[in-house]
This record gives structure tokens, C-alpha cells and sequence, in this order.
């Protein structure tokens, strides 16, 4: 392992992996018993499949994914040879995959008779229906690339659109890992590929594996506080969506709820000029405010260091979240910051050089409330209005009329909302 700045660190998201290596370990037993040919003992997934496949002079190809079915049909001996020529799978990848059950169906012929149905998952792997593989044929890159984009090339994209979210999000989970290798010494690092290591070789996820990962991201710390910091540190290392969720986020936010409140109050008091724990702390206070431990006083009287860089963040899920947030946190500390955005006098900040628009495939993703949800596409402006007629601000209503008259589809929906839910609390209080 070599210096924080260049480590390789492997993270696991527990309760993700541990279901997953359950269903890994069904699916072996069901098919313990399963007859192995000697044919296939060298190489039991691309050889059977070339067998099956040579000579075949009609491919049938079904996408069911969409609203109108499509059917492509390949005929001729040399054609059909062209596409399953593009089918090369690692045997080291291919086993249990998904529970789908694929979105294109591939159907091999010769001369008349049925070679081989093979439906394809994801834009990654390939499953032989009653076929001799054990699990499913994971294609290599170059062949999932391949075979998604002449499928796409012929009207049906599907597969080469989530082939790329999974890339995408690839990148981004290296991306993540790179940044927990600058963050972490040396000797949490080790600690935590040690522990992944063993419960991978154990098959074993549990109390065990939860314990070393805890003690491996405290290693190094001597307060709680200093834990706290390290912790909301990792949090917001990414400039990711801060509801979607990679490697270790989920751990992290467990560990973060379970802080006690006055390690929160003592960091509100004086918070440090890192943007990696800035971030990680309006993440926490906004996106899952409800759930933060920090006391309310102290978070109201720190929005003046918090809020800036959750208003202006690059991603315009996260500036929706950080003004639902806000009104979390109480209503006078909070109108002041809503009437900054709404007047336009906030603007994000672009996302920083190497990151993209696409976060790709993650761990696992929490559901939009529903006001994030009414709130759609519209402008930061828009969504600034909603919260404030949330907050029953009647000091901006007539702001809100006159950008709702010069305002159409989405934003003119979302302002209209907010004057309705202004005009309802003003005849209520009457």
C-alpha cells in the first residue's frame, strides 16, 4: 500500500453486498449437481456457445423493452456468423448475475431448427435459456460495447444506454476511491481492504465484517469529534447527488446519525475551511435532516457557513434538497437564505474538471419527497418560491406574482402553486 495520495482502497456497501453474496450462494448450491461435459472442462462458456452457434443461417433478435416491440432478422449463414462473431465472454466474470429476464432475446437457427436463445442483460451479460452455462456469460468490454451499439444502431439503444450508466458509473466509483485514498491514512486504508478481504474469502457480512470497517475508519482518530470529522469528510468527498448513494456512503450516514449531538454543536461552532466537510455536512443536515442528531440552535446559527456551498452546488438535485432542508431548520433562519436564491442572487458553481453530468449506476438511490417531486425541472428561482410559500413568507408574494406572469410550463406551474398555498394561509389566519 503506498502513500495516502496513491493507495488503491476497496470499499463494499455491506447490507448491498451481503445480499448479494446470499443469492450468489443459492444459486451455486442449485446448480452443485449440475453434469459437467468434458467438452466444456477447459472452457465451459465460449466453447459450448461457438458450437451451438456455428453454422446457424437465421438470428431472430426481440426488444420487448419499449412501448411498440421491435424485431430485427438476420438471414444467411455469413450475416448471422458477423453478429455472433461480436459474442466474446470472461469466463472469470460470467456466473450468477441478475433475477431479470433481459430485455433482448436473441434466437439462433439452422435450418430450421433452434440452436440457441440467449437474452441479453443490462448491455453486459448474455443468459442461454436452457442452455449448459451455470449462471450467466458475462461479456467482455470491447464485445458489450460492441453488440449494444449494433443494436442500437439498428433501433433498439436500450442496452448501449445502460452498458454507459454502468461505465458511468464505473468512473465514478473510482473516482470516489481515489479521493478516499487522499483522505484516509495509510493505516485505514489497509484496515479496510484487510476486512473486505476476509469477509469476501468467508462469504460472511455481518456483525464481524461491520466491526473491523468501524474500527479501520476510526484508526488514527483520538476524539469523537476528530471521528466526526473524519466521517463527514468521506461523506462529502464527491460532488455526487447527494440521495444516491456509493461504497461507503450508506456506512458513513449510519455512523453520522449515531454522532452524538454535541460533537455536532462543537463542530457548528467553529466548522473548517475544507470543502470536502463542508459538503458533507450540508449532506447531512439537508438531505436527511430529520434523521441529523446536530442540534437545531446550533445549525440555525451556522447556516451563514453552511448554506452557501449547498445553495450554489453544481447539482441542481442537491440545491432543491438543500432548500427543502433549510426549512427544516427553522423558518427565521432560513427565509433570509430562500429570498437570496429567489431573487436570483445565488448562482452554482460548475462541477469541478473530470466530473460529469452522468453519475452512473449506484448503490442504491432514496426516493425524492414530495415536494422535490412537484417541483420537476423548474428554475432554482421557482423552487426558492415553493419553499418560501411553504414557510407562509407572505412578505414575497407579490415578487412571486410578477415572475409567475413572466414565467411558463414548469416554473409556471411550481409559482402558481406557491401564490395558492400563500393566498390559503392568509385567509386562514384571518
Amino acid at each position: 500500500m503506498g502513500s495516502p495520495s496513491t493507495a488503491r482502497v476497496d470499499f463494499v456497501e455491506p447490507t448491498m453486498r451481503t445480499a448479494f453474496r446470499l443469492f450468489v450462494a443459492a444459486w451455486l448450491v442449485l446448480y452443485a449437481s449440475a453434469p459437467v461435459h468434458a467438452e466444456e472442462e477447459a472452457e465451459p462458456w465460449n466453447a459450448p456457445l461457438r458450437k451451438a452457434l456455428a453454422g446457424c443461417d437465421r438470428l431472430e433478435i426481440r426488444d420487448g423493452s419499449g412501448a411498440t416491440p421491435w424485431v430485427v432478422t438476420v438471414e444467411g449463414t455469413a450475416r448471422v456468423k458477423e453478429v455472433a462473431d461480436m459474442i466474446h465472454l470472461d469466463p472469470k466474470a460470467s456466473g450468477p448475475s441478475c433475477c431479470c429476464t433481459g430485455s433482448v432475446t436473441f434466437d439462433f437457427d439452422r435450418q430450421g431448427t433452434r440452436r440457441a436463445t440467449l437474452t441479453f442483460h443490462h448491455g453486459q451479460s448474455l443468459r442461454w435459456r436452457d442452455g449448459p452455462w451455470e449462471g450467466d456469460g458475462h461479456l467482455t468490454r470491447t464485445s458489450s460495447l460492441a453488440v449494444s451499439r449494433w443494436l442500437a444502431e439498428r433501433g433498439a439503444p436500450g442496452c448501449l444506454e445502460e452498458l454507459q450508466y454502468h461505465i458511468a458509473g464505473e468512473r465514478t466509483e473510482a473516482r470516489i476511491r481515489r479521493r478516499y485514498a487522499e483522505i484516509l491514512p495509510p493505516e485505514s486504508a489497509k484496515a479496510l481492504a484487510k476486512a473486505r478481504r476476509k469477509a469476501e474469502e468467508a462469504m460472511d457480512w455481518g456483525d464481524e465484517y461491520d466491526a473491523a470497517e468501524l474500527a479501520a475508519l476510526r484508526a488514527g482518530t483520538q476524539t469523537e469529534g476528530e471521528f466526526l470529522r473524519r466521517l463527514l469528510t468521506l461523506y462529502g468527498c464527491h460532488e455526487g447527488t447527494w440521495s444516491r448513494y456509493y461504497l461507503l456512503d450508506c456506512r458513513i450516514e449510519e455512523l453520522l446519525q449515531e454522532a452524538a449531538p454535541a460533537d455536532y454543536a462543537e463542530l457548528l461552532r467553529e466548522i473548517p475551511e475544507n470543502a470536502d466537510l463542508r459538503n458533507g455536512l450540508a449532506r447531512i443536515l439537508f438531505n436527511v435532516p430529520s434523521r441529523c442528531p446536530a442540534p437545531k440552535e446550533a445549525t440555525a446559527a451556522a447556516l451563514a457557513s453552511i448554506a452557501p456551498s449547498a445553495l450554489t452546488h453544481p447539482r441542481p438535485a442537491n440545491r432543491r434538497q438543500a432548500m427543502a432542508g433549510l426549512v427544516h431548520w427553522g423558518r427565521e433562519a432560513s427565509i433570509p437564505w430562500l429570498r437570496q436564491v429567489f431573487a436570483g442572487a445565488i448562482k452554482p458553481r460548475p462541477l469541478p474538471s473530470g466530473v460529469g453530468e452522468k453519475e452512473g449506476a449506484c448503490t442504491w438511490s432514496r426516493h425524492r419527497s414530495r415536494h422535490l417531486a412537484e417541483l420537476g425541472d423548474a428554475s432554482d428561482r421557482s423552487a426558492a418560491a415553493f419553499f418560501l410559500a411553504q414557510l407562509g413568507d407572505q412578505e414575497s408574494k407579490p415578487a412571486i406574482w410578477k415572475l409567475h406572469a413572466e414565467s411558463s410550463g414548469t416554473d409556471a406551474r411550481v409559482l402558481m402553486a406557491a401564490l395558492v398555498r400563500l393566498v390559503r394561509l392568509a385567509e386562514e389566519s384571518e
